[in-house]
């Protein structure tokens, strides 16, 4: 009977033991996706991203049922698929950073209203595309372009948290402006927004100003700057179109 109730205690805590562990190893250990289809979705959600819409563009991202944000770290398939793993990252933080956090990083997450759930959601993307840099594991190189979007989108996230992080934020873009390699009109967007909110006005106005021709409306750079800076793009430059 002893030996009965230890055969039962070892199956239990056996079965125990392979439930903690399958879903960290479902989720991490990422092996293979379909290329192909993965890099046209994230072409779909890229041009809703560039136009806006961040509801079809998250939408689009969970129709690829890759959870990207373990997948940079975690990658155990081809190397050849780090770069659509990369793309996949940067427009989940942007989206979350340009929802204001309404959108999670992760997949399987819902669309929160929650203040406290938003901020959370901003400081573990910000968190997940920092970490995207290869480490040694991975032996691969990330481009000069990817890198810097990946700064980019860092300092978007960044300019909506605490003041460290916003100067933080405003550090990096203002770097990058100067090396003229701002990858987007939102990072300018975001910019100008930071730079309205430390009351560089002149400073704020050129930054809106190169948004605005690159996006060619003030309405597409508006909602960020707004966001950011706690000044709408018309009300900084006097813009009623």
């Amino acid at each position: 009977m002893k030996t009965l109730s230890s055969l039962v205690m070892v199956t239990a805590l056996t079965v125990l033991v392979a439930i903690l562990d399958s879903p960290a190893d479902a989720c991490c250990n990422v092996r293979s996706f379909d290329h192909a289809a993965t890099a046209r979705l994230l072409d779909r959600a890229e041009l809703l991203l560039a136009r806006g819409d961040l509801d079809g563009a998250w939408k689009v991202l969970e129709e690829t049922r890759v959870d990207f944000h373990f997948s940079t770290w975690r990658y155990t398939g081809d190397e050849a698929d780090m770069p659509l793993l990369w793309r996949g990252e940067l427009v989940y933080g942007a989206i979350v950073a340009r929802s204001d956090g309404r959108y999670p990083l992760r997949r399987g997450r819902k669309p929160t209203t929650d203040a406290k759930a938003r901020r959370r959601n901003l400081w573990e993307a910000q968190r997940g595309v920092d970490g995207m840099t290869p480490a040694s594991w991975h032996e691969i190189e990330m481009p000069e372009a990817t890198a810097t979007a990946q700064a980019a989108v860092s300092a978007e996230l960044r300019a909506r948290q605490h003041a460290a992080a916003r100067r933080a934020a405003r550090k990096v873009l203002e770097r990058i402006a100067r090396e003229d390699r701002m990858p987007t009109p939102f990072a300018w967007a975001t910019l100008a927004g930071l730079r309205a909110r430390a009351g560089d006005t002149d400073a704020a106005k050129a930054a809106l100003a190169t948004c605005v021709h690159l996006a060619w409306s003030v309405v597409a750079c508006d909602p960020i700057v707004a966001s950011v800076g706690g000044r709408p793009g018309r009300e900084l430059v006097g813009q009623q179109r």
